[in-house]
């Protein structure tokens, strides 16, 4: 560990302890209360949740950017029909207290190193990133000094809420932002209202012009249909020293339910490469489908450009049965012992 992590460690324990022990806040506060903080640069936003609704834990998250806070909730509060670990989908970091077992080896060392009093049950404060598919791994030098001087803006603005009587003000519809004013060295807090959140998007992929494209254009349609969609599978698959949350990618004939394609993706795979592989590959076996069925707005932006070049019709529906009749059966057979 370096002078500058150690530094950095130390302002995040000790922000998060004062916060803890002064104020308790996930007792006051909920997940879906925002707190945010625009940074010294006044480019960089920090979005801050409290965590009070783990089974036996609580604690914080915290985001890096707009994109990031909004796929967060779409996935935490939205419905979840699949079953996915909407926890293990989000880009955050987030510092927990658990019990021992809860713990690393990584972060327990660095805890021992650090000189951190955590004990007993529910005392053990540690911190992990989390990206979408993957499991939890530790904090890199950015992300350090990030949630350095984050966590100190986070207790300044419970502490504000305190002091001035605020407590009520998620309730009422606002989110709380702290800035800093760097002509007159001052931080100041910002009630806004909830609506200027920003919401989860999608980016639409473009295709470029290719001879395969044409190919599959001029490819005849045949008297079929398909349903798609994809998943995350519930637990993690674990290749050598790494665990990952793999994506199921599923394809069945409309009308028989014939499964024409199961296939499961690691996070480290260029998933719009994969998709139209196999996407091409299944209109090359079997002629082009009359309509392609989606229900998963990400896979209509991914898709949109390929199947308006190549004349296959996207049909979104709120529901696939075929679908859904074989991801409950791969599923059972997945992660059944």
């Amino acid at each position: 560990m370096t002078d500058q992590q150690r530094e950095h460690w130390m302002q995040i324990y000790f922000a998060a302890l004062q916060l803890a022990d002064t104020y308790e806040p996930w007792n006051t506060f909920s997940e879906e209360d925002p707190f945010l903080f625009l940074m010294e640069d006044q480019q960089t936003v920090l979005y801050f949740s409290i965590l009070s609704e783990l089974p036996g834990q609580c604690g914080f998250a915290c985001y890096v950017g707009d994109q990031a806070y909004a796929m967060a909730r779409q996935r935490l509060f939205g419905p979840n029909p699949k079953k996915e670990p909407v926890f293990y989908l989000q880009d955050a970091i987030i510092g927990l207290w658990g019990n021992r077992e809860d713990v690393s080896s990584a972060n327990y060392r660095m805890i021992k190193e650090l000189g951190i009093p955590c004990r007993g049950k529910g005392g053990w404060l540690h911190f992990e990133t989390y990206e979408t598919g993957h499991f939890p791994r530790p904090l890199n030098d950015r992300e350090l000094e990030l949630l350095a001087s984050g966590l100190g803006n986070l207790f300044m603005m419970v502490k504000g809420l305190h002091e001035t009587n605020k407590l009520d003000i998620f309730q009422q519809g606002n989110l709380l932002l702290r800035t800093y004013d760097p002509e007159a060295d001052l931080y100041h807090l910002h009630l806004l209202p909830q609506h200027l959140l920003p919401t989860a998007s999608y980016p639409h992929f473009v295709v470029g012009e290719d001879p395969l494209l044409r190919q599959l254009k001029d490819t005849p349609q045949r008297a079929y249909s398909l349903e798609l969609d994809w998943s995350y599978l519930p637990a993690p698959i674990k290749e050598g020293r790494k665990k990952f949350f793999p994506r199921l990618i599923l394809i069945s004939d409309a009308a028989s339910g014939f499964l024409h394609c199961s296939e499961l993706l690691p996070p480290q795979v260029d998933v719009q490469n994969a998709l139209l592989n196999i996407l091409a590959d299944m209109i090359e076996e079997h002629g082009k489908p009359k309509k392609l069925y989606l229900c998963d707005p990400e896979l209509e932006c991914r898709l949109a450009d390929f199947c308006q070049k190549i004349g296959l019709p996207i049909t979104m529906k709120k529901r696939l049965p075929q679908i859904n009749q074989a991801r409950n059966y791969l599923m059972k057979d997945l992660l059944e012992p």
